[in-house]
């Protein structure tokens, strides 16, 4: 799978999980709103990963950064 599929089937998790948080603070609730964020988060890095491959930036270098950092740089 290349980088903007994944982008699109992170999303897609996150709308099913959205679906679900209730904010009742049950710990299944509680489980949903983590796993929303993490798939959100997931989606940011491998949006990050399509933007470097269609610029010339150092991608070994840029692999190691954290998803907020990559943002940061691909959005320069």
């Amino acid at each position: 799978m290349d980088s903007k599929e994944l982008v699109n089937l992170y999303l897609d998790i996150c709308e099913g999980i959205l679906l679900k948080i209730t904010f009742d603070k049950s710990s299944s609730d509680n489980a949903n709103q983590f796993l929303f964020f993490l798939s959100l988060e997931q989606s940011l890095n491998f949006l990050a990963d399509d933007i470097l491959s269609s610029t010339s930036m150092d991608s070994a270098s840029f692999s190691s950064l954290n998803t907020f950092i990559k943002m940061g740089f691909s959005f320069k």
